[in-house]
């Protein structure tokens, strides 16, 4: 059995050109669920490319994150939350029903 040795890793550009960079390549690891649901958004939106469903799922994340009923919702599930750490609450179990 030979063994080679491997050329070591040579950057194609030098670094002055990298800082003129205008984006960053972000590494990104989805486990095969991840990929799956990936995939259904994919469809829904009737995109191919995995960067740009990426990209437009962050766009539709931030509007609705910073939508003013999204806003509503978080406000009182974050007062729930802390009402009930206040009152000693872990696990909220509701019984609403006449039994």
């Amino acid at each position: 059995m030979v063994l080679t040795r491997l050329k070591a890793f040579e950057s194609a550009r030098e670094e002055a050109e990298r800082s003129k960079d205008k984006s960053k390549v972000i590494p990104v690891r989805l486990n095969v669920q991840e990929l799956v649901d990936l995939e259904v958004d994919a469809r829904a939106l009737r995109q191919e490319k995995i960067g740009t469903t990426i990209k437009q799922l962050v766009e539709i994340g931030r509007n609705v994150l910073h939508d003013q009923k999204t806003k509503a919702v978080l406000e009182a599930v974050f007062n729930n939350t802390r009402r009930n750490e206040r009152l000693g609450i872990v696990e909220v179990q509701p019984k609403f029903s006449q039994k």
